[in-house]
C-alpha cells in the first residue's frame, strides 16, 4: 500500500494500465507533474522540465497510490483518500499520528495522550468493543486494536488515509476507514543517507530534542540493498503535581529502529524482510483535575504515574511478475506490551461511586501479539477487466491483568484483580473487479467473506477470597461485505463517481462470569452511500476533490448493564444496542497560484447521531456521537524563493480550525453530558537549504490556545501549550 513514483518514461503517453488509467484521461503535462511531486529525488531533466516541475511540486493529488491495492491514479479511483507524501509530512513538520489527523477533513481524534489516542473517521467513534473502527497498517500489517501504536514519522513513503468503509479489501476494523503507512523502501542502485537534530522548547513546560538518521546501502548493485533507520525523541511535558511537588510530569519519551532488506534476485522477484521496534516511555496523563486541583495544567496526586509501551514487527513481503498478475504474499507477526501504571482518585476509580479523598493506583498489563498473512493476486495490463483475488488469515491474543490498590487505606481496596485473554481466529477471501463499460464509465464490484472464532480464559481475583474463574463457551462471527461503484469520466481531468460499501467489525466475549451476564455480544456494521467529484483544473494548478457521505450503523458495541435477578443487581458487559447515522462531506483542495506558493486546504462538515435509544449510556434519539468535531478546517501555505545561486528559502503557515463536539459516551458524573468546546490552532516555518542540507525554525500551537480536547471522567485532556523549536538536518 503506497504512493507509487511513476518512472519518467511512463509520462510520455505510452499506454500504460494502473487501475484503468487510461492516456486519454490524463494529459501528458500532469502526469509529468504527478511524478515530480511525489519524488524527493528524480532523473535528470532539462531545465524546462524542472521549472515546470517545482511549480507544480504542490499537486500532490496527482500521484499514484495503491489504497485499493493496485497501482492507480489518485484521481481515477472512486474511494475518498487523502494521501500525504514523505515530502509533505516533513514540509509540515508531521512527528506522529496527531501532527498529521489534524490536517485531514472528515478525519479526528479520541485523545487520551501518546499511544492510546483512537482515530474517528466520518463520525464513527468506538463506543466500546476490542477492535477499533478504523483499520491501521503499517507497511501491509495489520493492527487492529482500538488504541493505535503511534510510529515516529521519519523516512516516511506516505500516508495514505482512506475515508469510509473498507471492510471488502481490508476486511474487519475498517468501518470507518482505513490508515495506511509505508515505510521507504531500499534503493538497490544508490546510497543514501541522512539526519537531522530537533531542539524545542514549551511555553508552560520544559525543554525537549530530537533526533533521527537514516542510512541506505546498494549491498550488490540493483539486487540486494539494506536501509536502516533510527530516532530518539525527549518530549517535555505540560502538566504539574500540586501534591508531589513535580513538574511537567505528562513527559514522553520515544526510541525506535527500523531495518528493511531487499532482494531481488530476478526482474521478476522481489522479497523484502522487514522489522521495526519502538519503545515509549510516558509519565502521567496529560490530564487536568478540575476536582482536586482546579488550576489549568494542575493534577493532585500522591505519586507521579510512568507507562511504558514497546512495539515489535517482523514481516517478509514477497512479489512475483507472473505476466498476467502480480503475486503478492505477506506474513508478519505484530507484538505490543503496554503497561500502565495510574495513580488516580478513588472517584476516578471507581467510576464515581467512592469519594473518600484517597487515591488508587490503576495497574494494566495488556500484551498483543498477531500473526497475519495475505496472499493476494492482482491483473497485470491493459484490460478491459481488472480483477484481484485474495485470502487472509490472522491469529490475535490479547492479554488483560488489571489490578486496583488503594494507596491510603490498602486494606480496605487492596489488590482486586481482573484478569483476561481473548484469542481470535479470522479467514477472510475476497475479491474485486473493475469493468470498462465504455471509454468513459468504469463500474466496480467487490466481495469479502470472513468467519472469525474467539475464546475467553479470565478470572476476578478479590482479597481474602479464591479466585472467581471466567470460561465461557466459544464465540464465532461471519459476514460478507461486499462493495458497488460506478465512475464517470466526462473529460480527461474530470471524474464523478458513486460508491455503496459495507464495513463490519467483530463482536467478542463480554468477560463476565457465565451465568451473570450474557457471554458474548455480536459484531456491528454499517452501509455507507458516497457520491464523488475528482477534478484537475488550470493545467494541474488546481487540484479539487468532494465527497458526500450518508452512513447508516447498526447493532452498536456499547457498554452496558444487565440486571440479575439472583444477585439483585447490575452486572455490567458489552453488548449491542442503538444504531446512528452519520452524513457529511470532505473537500480536499490543492493549489499553485503562481510560482513558489503552494497551499492545501481541507474542510469537512460531519452530523453524527444515534437514530435509537441507548439508555446504558444515557443517550437518546438525536444526541451526537462523542469526540467528532461538527467542523474542521485545515489550510496549509508555503512559499519558497531562491536565495543567491545555490540556496532556496522558504516561510510557511498552517491553520486549523476543530469544531465543536459532545464528550463521548463514558460516565459522566458531574453535569451531564458535556461538550468540547472548538478550537483554533497555528503554526508557523521558515528556513533555508540546499540540496544537501536544511535549516528550519517553528512554532506550534502559535496563539497558545487552551482547550480541553477529551474528558477521561472528571480528568480533562488539555491541548499542547504553544512549543517553539529549531532543526537542521543534511542528507547525502
Amino acid at each position: 500500500m503506497s504512493v507509487k513514483r511513476i518512472p519518467i518514461e511512463d509520462t510520455a503517453g505510452e499506454t500504460r494500465r494502473a487501475s484503468r488509467v487510461r492516456k486519454k484521461r490524463v494529459s501528458v503535462a500532469l502526469l509529468a507533474y504527478s511524478a515530480l511531486a511525489a519524488i524527493s529525488y528524480a532523473p535528470a531533466l532539462h531545465a524546462q522540465e524542472a521549472e515546470d516541475a517545482e511549480r507544480d511540486a504542490t499537486s500532490q493529488n496527482l500521484i499514484v497510490v495503491t489504497a485499493t491495492k493496485r497501482e492507480a491514479l489518485i484521481q481515477n479511483v472512486p474511494v475518498s483518500v487523502r494521501a500525504l507524501t514523505g515530502d509533505e509530512l516533513d514540509r509540515i513538520g508531521a512527528v506522529d499520528m496527531e501532527s498529521y489527523i489534524k490536517t485531514v477533513p472528515g478525519v479526528s481524534l479520541n485523545e487520551n495522550g501518546p499511544g492510546q489516542n483512537g482515530v474517528i473517521i466520518r463520525g464513527l467513534s468506538a463506543v466500546s468493543g476490542f477492535a477499533s473502527p478504523v483499520g491501521y497498517y503499517i507497511d501491509d500489517v495489520s493492527q487492529a486494536q482500538n488504541q493505535q501504536s503511534d510510529l515516529e514519522l521519519y523516512d516516511i513513503e506516505s500516508v495514505q488515509i482512506l475515508r469510509g468503509p473498507q471492510g471488502t479489501l481490508f476486511g474487519e476494523g475498517s468501518i470507518g476507514g482505513t490508515i495506511l503507512i509505508r515505510t521507504n523502501q531500499p534503493v538497490l542502485d544508490e546510497f543514501q543517507g541522512s539526519a537531522d537534530l530537533e531542539v524545542s522548547s514549551l511555553t508552560s513546560g520544559g525543554e525537549g530534542f530530537a533526533t533521527h538518521a537514516m542510512i541506505n546501502l546498494p549491498i550488490v548493485k540493483d539486487r540486494l540493498g539494506i536501509r536502516l533507520t533510527g530516532y530518539h525523541r525527549d518530549d517535555s511535558g505540560w502538566i504539574d503535581n500540586i501534591v508531589t511537588g513535580s513538574k511537567n510530569v505528562n513527559t514522553l519519551e520515544r526510541t525506535g529502529f527500523r531495518g528493511l532488506l531487499l532482494f531481488k534476485p530476478t526482474d521478476r522477484l522481489n522479497l523484502t524482510l522487514s522489522g521495526y521496534y519502538q519503545e515509549m516511555t510516558t509519565g502521567a496523563l496529560q490530564t487536568q483535575d478540575p476536582l482536586f486541583a482546579g488550576g489549568r495544567f494542575e493534577a493532585a496526586s500522591p505519586e507521579d504515574g510512568v507507562s511504558r509501551q514497546d512495539i515489535e514487527q517482523y514481516s517478509a513481503r514477497l512479489t512475483y511478475d507472473l505476466d498476467f498478475a502480480e503475486l503478492t504474499s505477506v506474513t508478519a507477526y505484530y507484538k505490543r506490551d503496554q503497561q500502565i501504571d495510574e495513580v488516580i482518585s478513588d472517584f476516578v476509580g471507581s467510576g464515581g461511586f467512592l469519594n473518600n479523598g484517597d487515591f488508587i493506583r490503576r495497574l494494566n498489563d495488556e500484551p498483543t501479539r498477531l500473526f497475519n498473512h495475505e496472499t493476494r493476486l492482482v491483473s497485470s495490463g491493459d484490460n478491459t477487466l481488472d480483477w484481484l483475488v485474495g485470502i487472509y488469515y490472522s491469529e490475535r491474543k490479547q492479554s488483560f491483568d488489571q489490578s486496583f490498590i488503594d494507596i491510603g487505606n490498602p486494606t480496605f481496596f487492596g489488590g482486586i484483580q481482573f484478569l483476561g485473554e481473548r484469542d481470535i481466529n479470522q479467514v477472510g477471501v475476497f475479491g474485486e473487479a473493475n469493468y470498462a463499460l465504455a471509454d468513459n464509465f468504469d463500474f466496480t464490484a467487490g466481495l469479502r467473506y470472513y468467519r472469525e472464532e474467539y475464546t475467553y480464559d479470565g478470572a476476578e481475583v478479590f482479597p481474602g477470597l479464591p479466585a472467581n474463574p471466567l470460561l465461557p463457551p466459544k464465540g464465532k462471527d461471519k459476514a460478507w461485505s461486499p462493495k458497488f461503484a460506478l465512475s464517470y469520466f466526462p473529460t480527461d481531468d474530470l471524474s464523478v463517481y458513486g460508491l455503496v460499501t459495507r464495513g463490519f467489525r467483530a463482536g467478542g466475549h463480554t468477560g463476565n462470569t457465565p451465568g451473570l451476564a450474557p457471554d458474548t455480544f455480536g459484531p456491528d456494521s454499517n452501509w455507507n452511500y458516497e457520491i464523488g467529484v475528482k477534478g484537475v483544473f488550470f493545467g494541474g494548478d488546481l487540484v479539487a476533490n468532494f465527497a458526500a457521505y450518508y452512513i447508516n450503523w447498526t447493532d452498536l458495541q456499547v457498554s452496558d448493564q444487565f440486571f440479575n435477578p439472583d444477585l439483585q443487581a447490575d452486572i455490567n458487559y458489552t453488548s449491542n444496542a442503538g444504531s446512528a447515522d452519520s452524513k457529511g462531506f470532505e473537500l480536499d483542495i490543492f493549489a499553485t497560484p503562481f510560482d513558489g506558493l503552494s497551499i492545501n486546504m481541507g474542510l469537512g462538515y460531519i452530523d453524527a447521531k444515534l437514530t435509537k435509544d441507548v439508555p446504558t449510556l444515557g443517550g437518546v434519539a438525536g444526541d451526537r456521537l462523542g469526540d467528532v468535531p461538527d467542523l474542521t478546517v485545515s489550510v496549509d501555505a508555503q512559499y519558497e524563493f531562491p536565495i543567491g545561486n545555490t540556496l532556496e528559502g522558504f516561510v510557511g503557515g498552517s491553520f486549523q480550525h476543530i469544531g465543536e463536539a459532545q464528550d463521548n459516551f463514558t460516565a459522566v458524573i458531574q453535569d451531564g453530558n458535556r461538550t468540547l468546546d472548538s478550537y483554533n490552532l497555528g503554526g508557523l516555518r521558515a528556513g533555508v537549504r540546499n540540496d544537501n542540507w536544511e535549516f528550519r525554525v517553528f512554532a506550534d500551537n502559535v496563539w497558545n490556545e487552551f482547550s480541553v480536547t477529551s474528558y477521561l471522567l472528571i480528568q480533562e485532556v488539555t491541548l499542547r501549550p504553544r512549543r517553539i523549536g529549531a532543526r537542521v538536518s543534511v542528507s547525502f
